[in-house]
């Protein structure tokens, strides 16, 4: 594989990817491909269009991908996640649990 394009994804997103790569995967590629498999949450295009949906809101798109990869259930669990780059208002946490309460189905 050589890289066309750099940006982040997530890991349902890169899941998609290398199990379309499957038969041409070297040893480490195949260690993210696990990884991938056992820690993804969400279907890949759930993942993106959550994404989407969570950079709609003013997430930048590195932070929007590792609230997907993680699915936090809590606004400090959330919180955490942002760090101290950002303090959001608590109606933008809230919209931020809606939207991953929509998709983990709970």
């Amino acid at each position: 594989m050589r890289i066309l394009r750099e940006e982040e994804i997530t890991i349902p997103e890169v899941r998609k990817i290398l199990e379309e790569k499957a038969e041409t995967l070297d040893i480490y590629q195949r260690r993210v491909l696990d990884y991938a498999i056992k820690f993804s949450k969400l279907e890949p295009e759930q993942a993106r269009k959550m994404r989407v949906e969570l950079e709609n809101l003013g997430l930048d798109r590195s932070v929007a991908t590792q609230i997907v990869n993680t699915m936090p259930t809590t606004a400090d669990e959330v919180r955490m996640i942002i760090g101290r780059q950002k303090i959001l208002p608590k109606k933008m946490i809230t919209d931020i649990l809606e939207v991953i309460r929509k998709y983990s189905g709970k």
